[in-house]
């Protein structure tokens, strides 16, 4: 009786427990503002799904002061990010701080009313999304477009629905008080003896653990799908067979119709006892996240994702279903939050049964069509792929041209700029040497004028008036003589002047037509070497499609940016593997400085994306370029 009576203390202070501790860790929302606070007011304390995704939930870490957000994988129960809500420095603004790849994001919120709050990344790339109460009491989280901080477009919506038995703080405590309640009654209760009696037994069958077969505890790892063990089925084109290979080891391997094995997962359950699953071998996306559960309807889920931040994400469900076993297959495009950025996932949905005769053979004729498809596409790849090296060659052919012509050009150009200079040069000498042939003819003509004019005055007779004969006669010669000199000197100077204005007047006409000249060649110089780089870049600039983060799927131009100086407007065509060349979408990019995802260039959507195509699989060729 002694140990009756501890089992039964420990399982009242065992039940008890929890109510302490809900009484004690309930948040006091007393001083939480509604209004500063928006739609978090009714979602926290509570577990919401994201559509078919990740479970969100939101608790006070210290109400009305920091809230606490948690992403939370659905299949294992892992919180891959966790991020935290405070004020902003203004009334009406909330700011989110994220733990996502270790690098403390910073989000901005603006608190639009009591059922919405918009939020946008610090930083280049925004990253806008909403969260709001629709009609109905839906709450949605979507992915918009923001201009002056009003959303302008909705690009992509998910739905939040609360999880069963997801209640707020406030109510959850009224279950464990009555459990508490009862719990206390039944202990003080002399009529609860039988279910004192059962507490006890249900104490010490927790304590004693029973040993387990290889097959249960196979079976309690990786659930109903170990009965198919070592049986294959037949699918729509392939056959599956379901292989326990240890009790905390199973492979799933796929076959081909005609008995080849092409692919295998591998899951191994954890020796710490939690009921985790490792994913070690996927064919598909090896090495990044890979990722294993078991659901509580004992469907087996694995997956991988070819990105760390975001990329591909391929994943399987394999449920039993009586004697078959059913796989969906998911194909999608996702962030590192795990939220799909296209518009929609690739869903592949196959039932395995047991082999006959007619369904083998079928598969095979399935297998065999699905073959020639491929075929089909690869070629359509290799001709596409033929199409790009042909282009390029040419691209690059016209490019040896082009620079071979420039050569010519410049080489022509620097003939007539030297032989412009030598016949420069060439008048320039003339005309100094015709110039110093008429100083010198000037200066020959001063002197027989001076000399002409001096004989003059000598033999010219000398007066003989009485006046004149008390004169000396020497007197009166050197100021006659003197006089002719000073009028000949003059005479020979303002021609001298003359001569050289005319001179000057020459040269400068002479300077101005060839500066003209000269202005003029640099001119289509300029002209000729803007042309040749707009050539050059439509000849070696490479474009691509890509599709990127937050764009719904929309293809996008990726390129450099082009060696053209200047604004210069990229004209471009996007076509599909098979589409003939000029039949595709024709776009174009005014002032083109490069395409890019990241904010180093422009956003270049191409219109009416997504094509009917893969990205991977679109062309894109420069048409042209040309100045703004």
């Amino acid at each position: 009786m002694p140990l009756l009576r501890t089992l039964v203390v420990i399982a009242c202070l065992t039940i008890g427990l929890p109510f302490a501790r809900a009484q004690d860790g309930a948040p006091d929302t007393s001083a939480v503002d509604a209004a500063a606070w928006g739609p978090y007011v009714r979602l926290v304390e509570r577990s919401w799904q994201l559509g078919d995704g990740y479970r969100v939930s939101w608790q006070w870490l210290s109400p009305g002061q920091e809230l606490r957000e948690q992403w939370i994988n659905p299949h294992d129960g892992k919180v891959v990010q966790t991020n935290v809500i405070r004020p902003g420095d203004t009334p009406g603004r909330l700011q989110l701080t994220s733990s996502l790849l270790g690098m403390n994001l910073q989000w901005q919120g603006r608190v639009a009313s009591a059922d919405e709050v918009v939020w946008a990344r610090e930083g280049m790339v925004k990253l806008p999304y909403r969260l709001r109460f629709a009609g109905a009491g839906q709450v949605l989280y979507e992915g918009v477009k923001l201009k002056d901080e009003q959303v302008t477009d909705v690009k992509y919506t998910h739905v939040m629905k609360p999880m069963e038995g997801s209640t707020p703080a406030s109510s959850a405590a009224l279950p464990l008080v009555a459990a508490a309640s009862a719990a206390s009654s039944a202990a003080t209760s002399p009529s609860a003896r039988p279910s004192t009696v059962a507490v006890a037994a249900k104490v010490e069958e927790a304590i004693v653990e029973p040993t387990l077969s290889p097959a249960d505890q196979a079976a309690r790892n990786f659930g109903s799908l170990t009965r198919f063990n070592g049986i294959r089925l037949v699918g729509d084109d392939d056959m599956l067979e379901v292989q326990v290979l240890a009790p905390d080891t199973l492979a799933i391997q796929f076959f081909g119709p005609d008995g080849k094995r092409w692919n295998r997962y591998l899951v191994k359950a954890r020796v710490d006892g939690s009921g985790k699953l490792d994913l070690l071998e996927t064919a598909i996306a090896k090495n990044s996240r890979p990722d294993a559960s078991l659901g509580s309807d004992d469907t087996l889920y694995v997956e991988s994702q070819d990105g760390w931040f975001s990329g591909w994400r391929y994943a399987y469900a394999f449920m039993a279903s009586g004697n078959s076993i059913r796989a969906v297959k998911t194909v999608e495009f996702m962030n590192g939050l795990r939220i799909a950025l296209n518009d929609g996932a690739s869903i592949t949905r196959t039932t395995y049964r047991p082999l006959t005769q007619e369904r083998v053979v079928q598969a095979m004729e399935t297998s065999r069509q699905n073959a020639e498809n491929e075929r089909i596409a690869a070629e359509n790849r290799r001709r596409a792929q033929a199409e790009r090296e042909a282009t390029w060659n040419a691209a690059l052919q016209g490019f040896s041209q082009g620079m071979a012509q420039a050569q010519a050009d410049q080489y022509y150009a620097q003939q007539q700029q030297d032989a412009f200079l030598a016949e420069t040069a060439a008048q320039a000498q003339a005309t100094a040497a015709r110039a110093q042939r008429q100083r010198d003819e000037d200066a020959r003509r001063a002197q027989e004028l001076i000399a002409a004019s001096r004989s003059q005055v000598a033999a010219a007779p000398t007066p003989t008036s009485i006046s004149s004969a008390a004169t000396p006669p020497s007197s009166a010669a050197p100021t006659a003589s003197a006089t002719a000199s000073g009028t000949a000197d003059k005479a020979a100077a303002d021609a001298e002047r003359r001569r050289q204005a005319e001179l000057a007047e020459q040269q400068r006409k002479r300077d101005a037509d060839a500066k003209k000249l000269a202005d003029e060649q640099a001119r289509q110089r300029q002209q000729r070497e803007w042309q040749q780089s707009l050539q050059q870049a439509r000849n070696s600039l490479q474009l691509r499609a890509a599709t990127c983060l937050g764009g719904s799927g929309r293809y996008y131009v990726i390129g450099p940016k082009t060696s053209v100086k200047g604004c210069a407007t990229v004209h471009y065509e996007a076509r599909c593997t098979g589409t003939p060349q000029g039949a595709g979408v024709q776009g174009s990019q005014y002032n083109y400085i490069g395409g890019s995802c990241m904010g180093v260039g422009d956003a270049i959507a191409i219109p009416g994306s997504p094509l009917s195509c893969p990205v991977e699989q679109v062309i894109v060729r420069v048409t042209g370029v040309t100045g703004c």
